[in-house]
């Protein structure tokens, strides 16, 4: 099997693009499944939590929910909708990088970041309220700033997209198959 991810700030097309990949490959008979986001919404509000452990549950959730799938001998390709790059990236923005547990989540990151064939950062795109993401501009153009700092030479499976091409997308995942 083969996994896929997307990343990129919020309102990026993360979910749009997955859906249309999976009904292309779908079409084509590949055994394709889409792990969705464990949470919709960021870890805006980490400051404010109690106990410093409750950082690392998104992140230890979506790391389980790979490795779950991960095992399924039914599908060749798993797309991931927001990888563990993004939930490393919303703890960083709202924490910053010099915690102690930051600094462990993005060395564990870096590590399972290398579990993918291929990760496609997005770029952003105009914002849309869809009533189910955190509204706050600032909050999103942070993390925009942010994810133009990642050197994706830094990953041999990162692709930063400037324009996204299912036709091209899912041609590379087949050559990958």
């Amino acid at each position: 099997m083969i996994k896929i991810g997307f990343s990129g700030p919020p309102c990026s097309g993360k979910t749009s693009t997955i859906h249309e990949v999976v009904v292309g490959l779908r079409e084509l008979g590949v055994k394709v499944d889409c792990l969705t986001s464990v949470e919709r919404t960021p870890l805006y509000d980490v400051k404010n939590m109690s106990d410093p452990l409750e950082h690392n549950i998104s992140f230890v959730n979506h790391v389980l929910q790979e490795s779950l799938h991960m095992r399924r001998k039914d599908i060749e390709v798993l797309l991931v909708d927001r990888t563990v790059l993004d939930i490393m990236v919303d703890f960083q923005v709202s924490c910053g990088k010099s915690s102690m547990i930051g600094f462990a989540m993005e060395e564990y990151g870096k590590c399972w970041i290398e579990t993918y064939d291929k990760i496609y950062l997005l770029p952003p795109r105009k914002f849309k309220s869809d009533g189910q993401r955190l509204e706050d501009v600032e909050w999103r153009n942070n993390i925009i700033k942010f994810m133009d700092t990642i050197n994706c030479e830094d990953y041999l499976n990162m692709v930063r997209l400037v324009d996204v091409k299912i036709v091209d997308i899912m041609n590379e995942i087949l050559k990958v198959m």
